[in-house]
C-alpha cells in the first residue's frame, strides 16, 4: 500500500506532482501485470511438460549448442533407467563420448523450421523406430526436440497400418 496525503493541513498537489503520480502509478500497474503475466505463462509451461511427461512417446528436448537435456518424458526414462535432465543427450542416451555422426541438430539449426525424420533399427530390442527431429521454441529461446515412436508392428504387419499413416 501507497498513501499520499495531508493529514495536518490542505494540500495542493502542483502539476509536475501530479504527473509524477500519474508515471508511478503506471510503473506499478505495468510491473503486476507483467507479474500476473508471468505467472500465467510458467503455469501453461508446467501443465504442458506435465502432458508431455506422461505421454506414452519417447520425446526429449535438448539446448541446440550443447546438448544438455532439458526436458525427458517418462518413455524415454523408463528406457534408459535413469533421470536424464541436465546431462548430455550423447553420453545419457546414447552412450557415447561425442555427438552422433547422423545427428541432425547441425543441420536443423541452418534449417530451423524444417523437420528431419528417420527410420532406426535397434538391433538389441528388435525394434524399428520413426525419428522425428524439430527445433521448438522453448522458454528463453529455441531447443532441440527428438520424438521417437515405435513402428516395428506397422514394419513386420503392413496390413495394420492406418490410412492416415501412408
Amino acid at each position: 500500500f501507497v498513501g499520499f496525503d495531508e493529514c495536518c493541513a490542505t494540500r495542493y498537489w502542483v502539476k509536475e506532482e501530479v504527473q509524477l503520480l500519474y508515471a508511478f502509478t503506471g510503473i506499478v500497474a505495468s510491473a503486476f501485470a507483467r507479474h500476473v503475466l508471468r505467472s500465467e505463462m510458467e503455469r501453461q509451461s508446467e501443465t504442458i511438460q506435465e502432458i508431455l511427461k506422461h505421454t506414452k512417446a519417447a520425446l526429449y528436448i535438448t539446448d541446440l549448442d550443447s546438448g544438455r537435456v532439458l526436458f525427458a518424458s517418462d518413455e524415454i526414462k523408463k528406457h534408459c533407467g535413469k533421470a536424464l535432465e541436465e546431462s548430455i543427450c550423447w553420453e545419457a542416451l546414447y552412450g557415447r563420448e561425442k555427438p552422433c555422426d547422423d545427428c541432425p541438430v547441425s543441420y536443423l539449426r541452418e534449417h530451423p523450421d524444417e523437420e528431419c525424420e528417420r527410420e532406426y533399427y535397434y538391433p538389441a530390442l528388435a525394434r524399428y523406430y520413426r525419428i522425428r527431429d524439430s527445433v521448438i521454441p522453448w522458454q528463453k529461446g529455441k531447443a532441440h526436440m527428438q520424438y521417437i515412436e515405435d513402428v516395428t508392428d506397422v514394419k513386420i504387419h503392413p496390413q495394420n497400418q492406418q490410412p492416415d499413416q501412408e
